[in-house]
């Protein structure tokens, strides 16, 4: 069997540092108060191998490595509020089948690029250090705050929370997204975080550096390949670190990574 292809390329990950025994990591989005700083992040930048799934004899699962990629054909503008909401209404039937969940709601959505747009603050920067999107003492209080009209909504049983991801144009050479093998990750590489919002604090994972972790893309992912990224699961254990990282030898010019992506929560 011919070994999987792959490439070298720096992923950020949470510096271990005895600081985060006396003090919690945070980030806030929006305006920071004079004199606050937005984040007290520190960093460890390393070099790993990054493997592309396309040379895999195995196809990851959600169940397995904790992501996979699923088929719909993106056919959304984008360009307004109706188109973004006829899409997420698409994501969300796609998703509540492939996993069977009796529920699915989506709490956030977002397009982006490679570094932003200046022109609309609605378009946030591709993410760049390694993350998982939220714990699972988390999702309780995101479905509260979100949904408080469905009251019956309890996470006393199965659910999940997943990211939603695909590029809006492919393919895509700048900037792809990286996703860790699960079963290659300990507890005791993550750290609790805050992430503040200005009407909300959620809480997700930041990771510390392990030479066991082992990462994947996917090369050869169109716009009609769904990336299913599951960040917590209450029933599995599974979590999922994701980051964005380089792809070497960059032609100059090339077109910056664009992607749109969604937050979801499956009951079961």
């Amino acid at each position: 069997m011919a070994a999987p292809s792959s490439t070298l390329s720096a992923v950020r990950y949470l510096a271990a540092s005895a600081k985060w025994e006396t003090e919690k990591p945070y980030t806030i989005a929006g305006r920071v108060p004079p004199g606050q700083p937005k984040d007290n992040f520190e960093f460890d930048t390393r070099h790993v191998r990054i493997y592309d799934v396309a040379s895999l004899e195995e196809s990851p699962t959600l169940s397995t490595f904790g992501f996979e990629w699923v088929r719909r054909d993106f056919t959304e503008s984008l360009h307004d509020r109706d188109s973004i909401n006829r899409h997420i209404a698409g994501l969300e039937l796609v998703v509540k089948s492939h996993l069977g969940a009796k529920a699915v709601f989506t709490y956030s959505q977002q397009l982006r690029k490679r570094l932003g747009d200046h022109n609309n603050p609605r378009i946030r920067p591709a993410s760049n250090f390694a993350h998982i999107d939220m714990t699972l003492d988390a999702v309780q209080n995101r479905l509260d705050f979100n949904f408080p009209e469905s009251a019956n909504i309890s996470t006393t049983g199965h659910y999940q929370m997943l990211s939603v991801w695909h590029p809006l144009f492919s393919p895509i050479e700048d900037y792809p997204l990286a996703l860790c093998d699960s079963r290659t990750v300990s507890d005791a590489d993550l750290v609790p975080c805050d992430y503040v919002l200005p009407n909300f604090e959620s809480e997700s994972y930041c990771v510390k550096f392990n030479a066991n972790h082992r990462w994947y893309y996917k090369s050869d992912q169109t716009e009609n390949d769904v990336l299913l990224i599951l960040n917590c699961d209450s029933k599995t254990g599974i979590r999922t670190p994701h980051t964005g990282f380089l792809l070497p030898d960059v032609k100059p010019g090339i077109r910056t990574r664009e992607n749109f992506d969604a937050k979801m929560i499956a009951i079961f």
